[in-house]
Formats: structure tokens, C-alpha cells, sequence
């Protein structure tokens, strides 16, 4: 880790977002020092990424709460649709330790949690939309935030159905942003882009 972070040297970073492992199979111990020996290593802000459907590892809160305790640990981004997980994280939403949902198809329910934010997927083509939900909740237009996020539910929907990132990728590239192209083994359905297109008209 230490060799690859040298390519940022001199490059304003503020945090980095870092995955729980992958492929490697880890015990609740190994989780926590492989959290700790990161923050050693980055000295800078880390936001943990806790992604079961990429990873195959769950945090639980009890592991969240130790590793809220390390050094340079600021936040959490979950991507969660485990309501009672959403619920018990976002409890621990503060100053000092930031909760961001991860799914934004649950972003409603993270704001009726108490979240910091989103990390989002959508915001590489809505970001108003994103902000204005985010921003509408947080004034106490609770009613006006769900009606513009229900208008861009359909579109959220099926650019997230399919294999992330194919569905976002192919509305940037129909929108002419630069997205770039799939890496096998991803692969494009059929006319995606244009139904995609027509969603977002």
C-alpha cells in the first residue's frame, strides 16, 4: 500500500475512501489492523467503504464503533439496504464521524436516519437533483425532497439495475461526458444508452 499511495504525493488529497478487504477472507481482528496499519500509512482523513455486495464482509457496529477510534478515521460511506443497519450507523452521524450513504436508492431513508451525505453514483449526471433532495430534507421540506427524488427514482433504477458501472457509464456517454469504455467483463446491453436517455429527458 505504502509504494502505490507514492503516486500522490504532492496531490491535495484531503481523504481517501478505503474498502474493507476483498478476496481475502478476514477475521474481526484483522479488519481492525488492517484499518489501523491504512491510517499509518495514508495520514490523512480515511472514509471507511463498507460494501457487502462487493466485498462479502459485513461490518457490524460493534467493529464501526472500534474503528471510529482510530487515528484518522473520519466516516463511513454504506452501501446498505438493511434498513436496521442504515438505522444503527447512522446513530452514530456526527462532527467527528460522518456518515454517507452509499446507495442512492436509499437515500431517502438515510436522511430520515440522520446522515451527513451521500456518496453518489447519480451525481456524475443529477448532482443538482442530488443536492436539492439533500438540501430540501434538511430544511424540513420532507414532502417536496421524496417528490423529486420519487421523479428520478425510474432513472436511478435502471441505471443501478444493471451491473454497476455499466448503467452510469452508458447515460455519460449518451449525455457526450467522459465516462470512458467498459473493461471486460462488463458488457453493455443492447440500447441501454437510449433508454437510459429517454429516462433522464
Amino acid at each position: 500500500m505504502k509504494e502505490e499511495l507514492k503516486v500522490y504525493d504532492g496531490i491535495n488529497i484531503k481523504s481517501f475512501l478505503v474498502i474493507t478487504p476483498y478476496y481475502n477472507k478476514s477475521t474481526k481482528e484483522g479488519i481492525i489492523e488492517y484499518f489501523m496499519e491504512a491510517s499509518k500509512i495514508i495520514n490523512k482523513d480515511i472514509i471507511i467503504y463498507d460494501v457487502k455486495s462487493r466485498t462479502n464482509y459485513d461490518l457490524t457496529i460493534e467493529e464501526i464503533k472500534k474503528l471510529m477510534k482510530i487515528k484518522h478515521v473520519k466516516g463511513i460511506k454504506l452501501a446498505s439496504s438493511d434498513l436496521t443497519k442504515i438505522r444503527k450507523v447512522c446513530s452514530l452521524n456526527s462532527p467527528d464521524f460522518k456518515v454517507y450513504c452509499g446507495d442512492d436508492l436509499v437515500l431517502m431513508d438515510f436522511l430520515l436516519y440522520g446522515t451527513s451525505g451521500v456518496i453518489s453514483v447519480m451525481s456524475n449526471v443529477i448532482s443538482e437533483i442530488i443536492k436539492n433532495i439533500i438540501e430540501s430534507y434538511n430544511k424540513g421540506e420532507h414532502k417536496a425532497s421524496l417528490e423529486l427524488f420519487r421523479k428520478y427514482e425510474p432513472l436511478m433504477e435502471k441505471c443501478l439495475g444493471v451491473l454497476n458501472p455499466v448503467g452510469i457509464k452508458a447515460l455519460m456517454n449518451a449525455l457526450n461526458l467522459p465516462a470512458g469504455d467498459l473493461r471486460l467483463p462488463l458488457k453493455e446491453e443492447t440500447g441501454l444508452e437510449e433508454e437510459l436517455y429517454a429516462l433522464w429527458s
